[in-house]
């Protein structure tokens, strides 16, 4: 007698929830990326205002400011997308997601159950 030791098929419901976990993280990916884009967009137009030779003095200091301010809030964007991608490369976002959607799923099971057993009379 031989025993099946590879992994159980995944079923449907776990084929669809993982496909759903990856569409999260590529439209976080998306959303952080058109974020960045915005970004640098804003951090070049500033960097062109501020090369231009008929700007003054104060005029270019309130830019270099804005500039600076962006930059920050940039670099600090920029941290958390990496931890955020680490995290679903290390499998732990991927986990948390799992794990809340098997809760949501045995909470539906079991609401389901429990409708389906309100026309029963038990004797």
């Amino acid at each position: 007698m031989t025993t099946d030791t590879s992994p159980q098929a995944a079923t449907q419901t776990q084929q669809d929830t993982r496909v759903v976990l990856l569409e999260r993280i590529v439209d976080s990916a998306l959303i952080a990326g058109h974020r960045h884009v915005e970004q640098f967009t804003r951090l070049a137009a500033l960097a062109r205002a501020i090369a231009n030779e008929h700007i003054s003095s104060e005029d270019r200091m309130t830019l270099i400011r804005v500039m600076e301010n962006i930059a920050h809030h940039a670099e600090l964007d920029a941290t958390l997308d990496v931890e955020f991608f680490g995290g679903v490369r290390a499998g732990q976002v991927i986990g948390r997601m799992v794990r809340m959607a098997a809760k949501k799923d045995t909470v539906q099971n079991a609401c389901a159950a429990n409708g389906a057993d309100a026309g029963v009379t038990k004797h």
